[in-house]
């Protein structure tokens, strides 16, 4: 079983924060649809969040509209 991670496209600060956990829920609403799991969410040192999914990658169409890159 693999596992995919995807990169916040944007670092989140004081002033994109709530920017920031609206996007995460977005990710959390979409996991049962998308037939997805979740393995960790991480704030980086460089303040990017990486998001870990498994047993498939994120549908292309769904990574940007998520805010996020990858996978990384």
């Amino acid at each position: 079983m693999a596992d995919f991670t995807y990169r916040s496209q944007q670092a989140v600060t004081l002033q994109t924060r709530g920017a920031a956990y609206d996007f995460l829920c977005d990710l959390l609403r979409h996991l049962d649809a998308l037939n997805l799991n979740l393995r960790s969410v991480t704030l980086r040192v460089d303040n990017f969040v990486d998001v870990v999914v498994f047993p498939n990658p994120l549908p292309v169409g769904q990574v940007d509209h998520l805010h996020l890159t990858g996978p990384v």
